[in-house]
């Protein structure tokens, strides 16, 4: 019973430190607020390598300048490092949708060039979705004064949403494609418009006599 009860009791002590040393990124994954807090800890720290374990390979990232895929995120992420870059976290607001997060958070943020130009701190807000665990697009409040007039690159189906494609269905009728319309309301139309003139001709033929 002694035995038993020691390994029982070793087991879980190396359940514990296996998560105890498990790095915070992978924890994160499930939580679109640990996810955030762990990219921008990551960042303030200097750790690139747990800030990118948040971020997905083909991620598309809109903060002083535009980013598309891990190399120039990475790259990004070690400027930010040189120029001393902290995040404050402020409030994070994730909302569940269908394929994952969408998820705005405020920030106070601190980088070296700013304070050399007069600038103690900006204060920003964050947007992100993330799927599967990882952030795909993160857009910041700081693009519009550092990096003006530059969009963020619309995903496939958000520009399918944004630009229908022009209907091939011929001419419209009220506004609706004649292809749309049923065969059989079409001929009951007809029907009518052929009974409409046949009861026109009657009542001139009568209006003569």
């Amino acid at each position: 019973m002694t035995a038993g009860l020691s390994i029982l009791c070793s087991a879980l002590v190396l359940v514990l430190l296996g998560v105890a040393a498990t790095p915070s990124s992978v924890l994160a994954h499930d939580d679109p607020i640990l996810t955030v807090r762990v990219l921008c800890s990551g960042l303030t720290d200097g750790q690139v390598d747990i800030a990118m374990g948040e971020i997905d390979d083909n991620a598309y990232v809109l903060v002083d300048r535009p980013l598309v895929g891990r190399q120039q995120i990475e790259a990004w992420m070690v400027e930010q490092l040189a120029l001393n870059l902290r995040i404050e976290v402020v409030d994070v607001q994730p909302t569940q949708v269908p394929d994952g997060y969408a998820v705005t958070w405020t920030t106070h943020m601190f980088r070296e060039d700013w304070r050399k130009a007069g600038v103690a701190m900006r204060q920003t807000t964050e947007q992100a979705t993330i799927r599967n665990g990882r952030i795909t697009r993160w857009t910041s409040s700081l693009a519009t004064e550092l990096a003006p007039g530059v969009v963020l690159p619309a995903a496939a189906n958000d520009a399918a949403l944004a630009e229908p494609a022009p209907s091939s269905a011929g001419p419209l009728v009220g506004g609706v494609p004649l292809s749309d319309i049923p065969v059989g309301l079409l001929a009951l139309a007809a029907f009518m418009v052929v009974l409409s003139g046949g009861l026109a001709v009657r009542l001139v033929k009568r209006a003569r006599h």
